[in-house]
């Protein structure tokens, strides 16, 4: 439908992420106020159509977002549901210093859905869109949440900029990557089955010493349940069969048999035809 030229994860065939790479130095009418510091982010410097990019403000030329901008929806399927609220998980690799802004807009180019940010972001809105972004000490990953439009819009673009700072509190040095993600509303026949699946209702953390993923999920009705494991290349690292849920609460636990790598990973529950995908951290001490 798209002619997306990279696929961050692709989950079990269904479930995709997908990046368009933007065109380098979009500019437009748009001036820097030199009173900003680094927090401070004036709004339109997302590089969505007639906007500019934060090379309006920091030298350099934007570059594509694909290997460095992670950018998760957990929305099943790349699909919202109208008046629903979705969870987006953002993580710039290869950068420690790190600001960002986003849109998300229909295809007029009008805001689509509203954002919800607390500490560490900042909502802002200019000509009629709004956008979310860092307003507090630089980080790498973010995790905010978007409320979809009260009725389906057609495809929804989400447009980002980010900015790998070199720390050195000026504007010269650091680079800045664009990048898209769109989604599209779920089909009539799927809005009221998806409406009742909820991603926080699945919650999972990492024993280190065990090496032993554990799942806590959440199921409509009693079904089969596989879990699946991916690194950040969309490559399957673990994959196990739970067998039969049970309706209601469950746990289960994935043995990995090969030491994970430090790093972010994803992990992605298929229950009932659905998938549900959250954002783990591997850490050893």
């Amino acid at each position: 439908m798209k002619n997306a030229i990279f696929c961050a994860v692709v989950l079990l065939g269904t479930l995709s992420f997908t990046f368009i790479e933007k065109e380098s130095g979009i500019m437009s009418d748009y001036s820097c106020d030199s009173n900003l510091n680094q927090f401070n982010v004036s709004a339109g410097k997302t590089g969505a159509p007639g906007e500019a990019n934060c090379t309006q403000c920091h030298s350099g030329t934007a570059l594509s977002g694909v290997g460095t901008n992670t950018l998760i929806f957990s929305g099943a399927n790349d699909e919202y549901v109208p008046g629903q609220t979705y969870t987006f998980n953002l993580d710039v690799l290869n950068s420690t210093a790190t600001g960002f802004q986003m849109t998300g807009l229909d295809a007029t180019n009008a805001k689509a859905g509203s954002f919800i940010a607390g500490t560490g972001f900042d909502i802002q809105t200019n000509s009629g869109k709004e956008y979310v972004n860092h307003s507090g000490a630089s980080l790498s990953s973010w995790t905010f949440d978007w409320t979809a439009p009260a009725s389906a819009v057609g495809d929804v673009t989400f447009y980002l900029a980010s900015n790998v700072a070199n720390g050195d509190n000026s504007t010269s040095g650091d680079e800045i990557y664009l990048s898209e993600l769109v989604i599209s509303p779920a089909p009539a026949s799927k809005v009221e089955e998806l409406s009742t699946l909820l991603n926080s209702d699945f919650n999972l953390s990492f024993d280190a010493a065990s090496n032993e993923i554990n799942l806590n999920y959440m199921a409509r009705s009693s079904t089969e349940v596989t879990a699946k494991v991916f690194n950040i290349k969309g490559e399957e690292v673990a994959m196990k069969k739970l067998g039969n849920c049970l309706q209601g609460n469950n746990s289960n636990s994935l043995k990995i048999r090969k030491r994970l790598s430090t790093g972010v990973y994803l992990v992605t529950l298929e229950i009932n035809s659905e998938y549900f995908t959250k954002k783990l951290f591997v850490r050893y001490n």
